[in-house]
């Protein structure tokens, strides 16, 4: 226990230390926190390893991190997302995921290997896009308000269809009987959720009212933290007798409750404390195994032939494959040429939903570490990229408009 509380201790530390010196230098944070894992990892300082207790823990924040990803998202917001967002969202994603699907069958990648690799760079960060959308004052936009309904709804997708892969990864080999029963609880589980959101919402006011004075009476302050954690507990443990991955029912919790749900007061009581402790301990912790488990292979399994050729593919599709597939689906969707290459680059952003899919990946034993740590690469290396390509596009896009209205006035 005292080298399991030392090791986490040391893992924070230093992720908040590198992200302190890091983000001087424009380095997002989970990069700060991965780098800060991988250099305390086996191949370099050998402080840390990846053991059962920290396997453990990091399973604990990956159940937080899908639980706060869900509460970011409106429930209500994502069913009045457009059409023109979801068909962004699908044309965007099913091109990208087509396109790494083809790439990794040529590199001689297995099939629950191609899949998880095909998620991860299809993945579009949404609390990254909204921060970096909102920095450069394009958030409220048409363009922004597609590029974040588009990544609700990729978000969605990425979590019910690893959910799937797990599924299937758990009953055997990918033949029809695992997907049919694989279906058939995915099923399920949208059916249960979809049903107890109904009843909920129909009888909200009164059940707000009802458990708002039960919880005063009592003093239950923390009552509607309480009703989420064990909402998320639940629906998790019925994932996983479904044959699904737990995130997936922790992701829906969070999706679906809302304010309408514990009224305003008792929602943001159990909002704050689960925003902060995500934040503040969890996902440093979070990414730095990330980068501990990276680290068991070292850098010699990045330096060679056969994986510089892996990183090189996976970030050519992270990074052009994902603009070009966003470009031509905001062209699909109405937008300008200008609009349709902000959305393609935004779309490109990376952030914690991509960590999160590869961690329960190579939990479940879908991937090996070698090829994490390749992902983790290029995930890097995009992640870099695209938020300056993004202010690049909006400079010239704003130069653009100044000449077009100099020439009208001239």
């Amino acid at each position: 226990m005292e080298r399991f509380i030392a090791d986490v201790t040391l893992l924070v530390a230093t992720a908040k230390l590198s992200e302190a010196v890091l983000g001087r230098v424009g380095v997002p944070s989970v990069v700060s926190y991965i780098l800060a894992g991988f250099l305390l990892g086996p191949s370099m300082l050998g402080l840390v390893s990846y053991g059962e207790e920290l396997r453990v823990m990091s399973g604990i924040a990956l159940f937080f991190l899908a639980l706060y990803a869900g509460l970011e998202v409106s429930y209500g917001e994502f069913l009045r997302s457009s059409l023109r967002s979801t068909s962004l969202s699908l044309i965007s994603f099913l091109l990208t995921f087509a396109s790494a699907m083809v790439v990794c069958y040529l590199l001689g990648l297995g099939f629950n290997e191609s899949i998880v690799v095909s998620l991860v760079l299809s993945v579009t960060a949404l609390p990254v896009a909204a921060a970096i959308l909102l920095e450069l004052g394009v958030l409220n936009t048409r363009v922004g308000a597609l590029v974040m309904g588009a990544a609700v709804a990729t978000d969605v997708l990425v979590v019910f269809l690893l959910g799937l892969l797990v599924g299937i990864a758990v009953t055997g080999s990918p033949s029809l009987n695992s997907l049919t029963k694989t279906l058939a609880g995915v099923t399920l589980l949208i059916l249960a959720v979809v049903a107890t959101h109904m009843i909920i919402s129909r009888f909200a006011t009164l059940g707000r009212e009802w458990f708002s004075r039960v919880s005063q009476l009592f003093r239950l302050q923390e009552a509607g933290l309480a009703m989420l954690m064990l909402s998320a507990l639940a629906l998790g443990a019925l994932s996983e007798i479904l044959g699904l991955h737990f995130i997936v029912g922790v992701f829906l919790v969070g999706l679906l409750v809302d304010e309408s749900w514990l009224g305003e007061r008792l929602y943001r009581r159990a909002l704050e404390p689960i925003r902060g402790v995500t934040l503040s301990l969890l996902l440093p912790l979070f990414a730095s195994t990330i980068g501990v488990i990276a680290s068991m292979e070292g850098l010699a399994g990045v330096l060679n032939a056969d994986t510089l050729k892996l990183v090189i593919a996976f970030t050519l599709i992270a990074v052009v494959v994902r603009f070009t597939a966003g470009y031509i689906g905001a062209r699909a969707v109405g937008l300008s040429h200008v609009e349709s290459r902000l959305v393609g680059i935004a779309l490109t952003l990376k952030g914690a939903m991509d960590k999160v899919v590869l961690l329960a990946a190579y939990q479940t034993g879908l991937i090996t570490p070698q090829l994490l740590l390749t992902l983790m690469t290029s995930l890097i290396i995009a992640t870099a990229i695209a938020p300056t390509m993004l202010k690049a596009a909006l400079d010239i896009t704003v130069k653009e408009r100044i000449a077009t209205a100099m020439k009208i006035a001239n």
